[in-house]
């Protein structure tokens, strides 16, 4: 490994050991969750070299070969509540009164949708990011807790990536990546205390939408490579994405700094097949339980066909894609942790992704 290897550990540390708790208790939101990963138990930095690895670790820019264009990268993502009882729910909020919250009393309601065209090249990565999510969880019927959020996040990510050095005594590769980001936010997560409930209207959700305000950012990200004889490669990579908190003023909400630390093993099976297997600790620098931060998954790439499957904080998560000419499909099931106790408050979530990938 390079001298550059302890200073970066340095680092990361140091942004460790002065980060302070949240003591936000819900779900661990994340500025970026495309589909193939939450399939693969929400694992992503051990081994980032698709087109994600610009928002999850810029160090993956590093080890891609080809230029490609994603015109069409979206990714969309419901909550099984948000299913079932879309038309009810939606009623609800139309006319939002004290009687309307038996409608929506104990449905978890989660909307996401991302679109993010995306051009990779030989170690650099550009996106425009169009973001938006709603959501909405009812508690407590005798003293109602109405827990809400509408957040749109828009603008624009780009990252580069660089090969630092091999020692040929070990073969190993020390590759490191930084990505900025330009950002625009609207809207929030937080809890509406009981008194607005008593009165509530669509007026309350627009009081607390705000203005769109601008905000900017940067992600580091590391990964070493070492290759185990001709088909196995090692991998481990620590990353740090928001550095400081990506803050925007107004009620805009704040892109936490999230630390993750990752490791993993890739095995090719022959000219068109792959296995690779992840573990990560993620949200190092937020206090909660540990198996809140743990994510475990597989990845099986077939020739057409690839499979997913993982443990997304201690709980089952899988998907598939199918993979023919310039297009991609993926579809996943997963379970998020919405309190701060693991298997205390857990939903559901189905998602699907559409990629359009043009070669250049």
């Amino acid at each position: 490994m390079t001298r550059a290897a302890p200073i970066f550990a340095a680092l990361f540390l140091a942004f460790f050991a002065g980060a302070q708790p949240s003591a936000w208790g819900s779900e661990l939101l994340e500025a970026y969750r495309s589909t193939r990963h939450m399939a693969m138990g929400g694992t992503s930095i051990a081994f980032p070299e698709d087109e994600a690895s610009l928002f999850m670790n810029p160090a993956g820019l590093a080890g891609n070969t080809q230029t490609r264009f994603h015109p069409v990268l979206l990714d969309l993502s419901l909550s099984q509540d948000a299913i079932k009882s879309y038309g009810p729910v939606m009623d609800a909020m139309n006319n939002p009164s004290g009687n309307s919250l038996n409608v929506l009393m104990g449905k978890d309601i989660a909307v996401r949708a991302s679109l993010a065209p995306t051009l990779i090249s030989n170690n650099f990565g550009f996106a425009v990011i169009e973001d938006r999510q709603f959501a909405l969880l009812a508690e407590n019927q005798a003293l109602p807790q109405l827990e809400y959020g509408y957040m749109t996040t828009r603008g624009l990510q780009t990252g580069l990536g660089f090969r630092l050095g091999r020692k040929k005594s070990k073969r190993a590769e020390f590759r490191m990546g930084l990505a900025g980001k330009l950002l625009w936010r609207q809207g929030s997560y937080s809890m509406l205390p009981t008194s607005q409930l008593l009165n509530i209207s669509q007026q309350t959700f627009e009081d607390r939408l705000g203005n769109f305000a601008m905000g900017y950012g940067f992600d580091l990200g590391t990964q070493v490579l070492m290759p185990v004889g001709k088909a196995v490669t090692l991998s481990t990579a620590w990353v740090i994405q928001d550095i400081g908190d990506t803050s925007f003023g107004s009620l805009a909400q704040p892109m936490k700094m999230n630390l993750s630390w990752g490791a993993g093993a890739q095995v090719r099976m022959g000219s068109a097949s792959r296995l690779t297997l992840m573990y990560e600790l993620r949200q190092l620098n937020r206090e909660t339980d540990w198996r809140n931060r743990s994510h475990l998954g597989f990845e099986y790439v077939l020739p057409v066909l690839t499979i997913y499957g993982g443990l997304n904080q201690a709980r089952l998560s899988y998907g598939a894609a199918i993979d023919v000419w310039l297009a991609r499909i993926t579809a996943a099931y997963y379970t998020v942790q919405t309190g701060a106790q693991t298997f205390v408050d857990q939903q559901t979530r189905w998602a699907i992704r559409a990629d359009v990938k043009l070669p250049l």
